[in-house]
């Protein structure tokens, strides 16, 4: 876990790597999970292996396994991440 980090209400299992100034709310990130410096996840379920890009955003979502969401993505909703890397930059997904 990296400097800097805020966690809260959140479970964390094993072999997990928590960048720097990542933010962490209300979610479980399960085994092996990467997430990138300055990153936040909220509200969220991130599966075993899957990577969290740099400074992404991630509330209300499930991140299906070994599934990687690029650096800077925001991502909202009840969104489900299978089968294919999400590209981030200036895309926002919502449930709308």
């Amino acid at each position: 876990i990296g400097k800097e980090t805020v966690i809260k209400r959140s479970v964390i299992l094993d072999n997990c790597r928590i960048g720097e100034k990542a933010k962490l709310k209300e979610s479980i990130i399960a085994r092996g999970v990467f997430i990138g410096n300055g990153a936040s996840v909220s509200n969220s379920i991130v599966c075993e292996g899957a990577e969290i890009g740099e400074n992404a955003d991630v509330t209300n979502c499930i991140v299906a396994k070994d599934q990687k969401v690029s650096a800077k993505g925001t991502f909202y909703g009840e969104t489900k991440v299978q089968n294919e890397v999400v590209n981030g930059g200036d895309e926002t997904w919502t449930d709308d």
